[in-house]
């Protein structure tokens, strides 16, 4: 979890990605749009690294990453496309700080993202407090459901009343 430091970069370029070490803040994860370019990767365990040394608290990117291994060694939350063993360009144009577009959601400067395993959700400041509410909520009744099932539940609670509710009919 942290706050968004959005990145423009152009395809197969990353000059913009590293010129974002200049303003980057500890617990900052870096959001990189490069048009979901696949012709090489975007970033590679060098300037993970140097994030890492930043504090920032991870990396989210529609393009390419190299060099898993150092990765792995860095341990620094990564999020891409995918992989590739080719070198991208420093030649440039790029924006760090401005609103991008990462698939079809827009990303602003502090808003708000949570990634885990499951996925990445985007939470803009004006919704921090509404959302929060929220997900306090969906961890208890998580963490309720996971207990019944250590205890040994076999079906999700209420289940018969819910069946019986949308009309389902068993066969006999």
């Amino acid at each position: 979890m942290g706050s968004a430091l959005p990145v423009w970069t152009a395809p197969g370029d990353n000059l913009a990605p590293y010129a974002a070490l200049k303003v980057i803040q500890p617990g900052d994860i870096l959001v990189v749009a490069s048009a979901s370019y696949t012709g090489c990767a975007l970033l590679g365990d060098h300037i993970m690294g140097l994030l890492n040394n930043a504090k920032a608290a991870g990396m989210i990117t529609d393009g390419l990453i190299r060099d898993l291994e150092g990765l792995r060694d860095i341990n620094l939350p990564v999020y891409a496309a995918g992989t590739s063993p080719l070198v991208p360009t420093k030649h440039g144009p790029g924006t760090v700080g401005l609103p991008i577009t990462l698939g079809s959601v827009v990303i602003h400067p502090g808003d708000l993202i949570i990634a885990d395993d499951d996925g990445i959700v985007i939470v803009p400041p004006a919704e921090f407090a509404e959302v929060s509410e929220k997900l306090i909520a969906l961890r208890e009744r998580d963490a309720a459901l996971e207990q019944r099932a250590r205890a040994g539940a076999t079906e999700p609670p209420d289940f018969e009343q819910l069946l019986e509710r949308v009309g389902v009919r068993w066969l006999t």
